[in-house]
């Protein structure tokens, strides 16, 4: 037989006599399965990462992940088998260019491929025989069930809807009188509890942002929220899922109103009138020789969660500057507002706030927050003072960098604090 060569994945099937590439529909062998699930997680993965499908003009991994989905919607009976897994929508349609990625990879793989090895070892997996189980761990159980679709965008009747009903109205009654506005939703915005915004076409309110991390990765902060909707519904889903669909809503807004008089409201919320944090300061234990080289360095923030289950996983968060860290000082508080604690230590530690670029284990850059160049001692002023509700007193002093008290000084006819 004279070998003959082939321009697309089309001629290859038309040339295939003896059938030897039909499909066998969902009938998979475990292996295939999990190796096929194995590859999809990435893919998901480098979506809730970042919130866009991966591109062939992106780097290389990325590049490799675009090929590798093109070839799962091409290919419909892979498509029907990851239909559970796929939360983001990715399989619904197939595009020209999907052929076209598929085609680019074959030509690719082609030009590499001289055994067999070549073969088994083709990244898209656009070659997967059954032989490969031999090569499977068999009894490796796939945690795909942990961001199903369902729990991403299922809504459920809010039994307690009638607690939120007068924040609605009153939302409303704000923007029809001018004193809030809306404004398009930003990618990247922070959602903190008390924000409303409008998504599809119905307003709502984030009433709970959990603690627990249960997003895809460590090193992003993804729990899940409470989100209450003016048409009685409520959804529980994690918060990078709803800030993307607020980014990918066409009409999609944000809801301008004051913080603190919506905390204030919430109070009445049995869960809010209740609520208990802690006040925590942090010292690292990174070994990073950027970071090293800084002395008096902490962090001070805020939870509602056990401290020691907050910071279990700190080498895993860039939250905690993907290292260790060493709890200096808790200080309990009741009824504080975490946006008011987070505003106040802001605005009075802003000329000491740490200013670096870092780069994560997974060799992104971010640039950390809550961290402050101190000593201990003004850390444990500042957060003392936020905690007894006296912090208005006092100012940090722009020399020593030490916390002061007030003083009153008299101008022509001027008094400034």
């Amino acid at each position: 037989m004279v070998p003959r060569d082939f321009f697309s994945l089309d001629e290859i099937f038309k040339d295939d006599d003896q059938g030897l590439l039909d499909s066998q529909g969902t009938n998979q062998a475990p292996g295939q399965i999990y190796r096929l699930r194995e590859g999809f997680a990435e893919i998901n993965g480098f979506v809730d990462e970042h919130g866009r499908a991966p591109s062939d003009e992106g780097g290389q991994l990325e590049r490799r992940l675009a090929r590798r989905l093109a070839a799962i919607r091409i290919d419909r009976s892979k498509a029907q088998v990851l239909s559970q897994d796929d939360r983001h929508g990715l399989l619904g349609c197939v595009s020209e260019h999907d052929a076209v990625l598929v085609d680019e990879d074959f030509d690719e793989v082609s030009e590499n491929v001289t055994s067999l090895d070549d073969i088994l070892a083709d990244s898209g997996g656009l070659l997967d025989s059954e032989a490969q189980e031999l090569f499977e761990e068999r009894h490796i159980q796939f945690g795909a069930k942990k961001n199903t679709p369902d729990e991403i965008a299922q809504r459920t009747p809010c039994r307690d809807f009638d607690r939120f009903e007068g924040l609605f109205s009153g939302a409303k009654s704000e923007i029809r009188e001018g004193q809030s506005e809306t404004v398009r939703f930003a990618k990247g915005a922070q959602i903190q509890e008390g924000d409303f915004f409008i998504l599809d076409g119905v307003m709502c309110l984030v009433d709970k942002i959990g603690e627990k991390n249960e997003g895809v990765g460590h090193s992003r902060h993804n729990p899940r929220i409470r989100v209450v909707f003016d048409n009685e519904t409520e959804s529980n889903l994690l918060l990078h899922s709803f800030a993307r669909a607020l980014y990918k809503d066409p009409n999609g807004r944000r809801i301008l109103m004051d913080p603190d008089q919506v905390f204030e409201k919430m109070q009445g919320l049995s869960h809010h009138d209740r609520r208990k944090g802690v006040l925590y300061i942090l010292s690292s234990m990174s070994t990073n020789p950027e970071l090293a080289a800084i002395h008096d360095l902490y962090k001070i923030g805020y939870t509602e969660e056990a401290l020691e289950r907050r910071i279990a996983g700190a080498h895993k968060s860039s939250t905690y500057l993907e290292a260790p860290v060493t709890v200096e000082a808790t200080y309990d508080c009741y009824g504080v507002n975490p946006r008011a604690v987070e505003r106040l230590v802001h605005a009075m530690l802003s000329s000491q706030k740490l200013n670096v670029t870092l780069t994560d284990h997974e060799g992104r850059r971010y640039r950390p927050r809550e961290w402050f160049c101190v000593d201990l001692e003004t850390a444990k002023a500042v957060v003392e003072r936020i905690a007894d509700g006296t912090i208005s007193q006092y100012r940090i002093d722009g020399v020593s960098g030490r916390l002061v008290p007030k003083t009153r000084r008299y101008g022509k006819g001027t008094n400034n604090d």
